[in-house]
């Protein structure tokens, strides 16, 4: 687990006891402790998991492709990219929105994400900002 990671209080809130976890202070050491036997498995975001076993080039870790989301307090704690607008931004934000759809609907969103190791598992679907900010 990566020092300061936001997994590592899903993990504590899930009842992994401290002594079960072993801090590290980025990816390339998390990689490294479960290839020298201290970790038994590690936990990041798909695309950044991916771009670190892909680079390790290590035939004996593999992902969990059927991963599910944890439930903490009784709420969803699946993350979700975002971009920023300043306020006054009212136009740009709308225009932006109208052409991040048009990509979503072509598909060409997910492609140009596949180049940076998401897959549509951790496209937002159709979840919005809006939804987001009640929750």
């Amino acid at each position: 687990m990566m020092a300061g990671a936001v997994e590592l209080g899903y993990l504590e809130k899930s009842g992994v006891a401290k002594d079960q976890l072993v801090i590290v202070p980025d990816q390339d050491a998390a990689i490294n402790a479960l290839q020298a036997g201290r970790a038994d498995a590690m936990t990041m975001t798909g695309p950044a998991l991916q771009s670190r076993l892909d680079a390790a080039n290590d035939a004996n870790l593999e992902r969990v492709s059927d991963f599910v989301q944890p439930v903490i307090d009784g709420k969803d704690v699946r993350g979700y990219g975002a971009s920023a607008f300043r306020m006054d931004d009212q136009a740009f934000r709308e225009a932006f929105n109208a052409e991040l759809e048009k990509m979503k609907a072509s598909g060409e969103l997910l492609d140009i994400l596949k180049t940076f190791g998401f897959t549509e598992a951790e496209l937002p679907g159709d979840i919005t900002a809006e939804v987001l900010c009640k929750a």
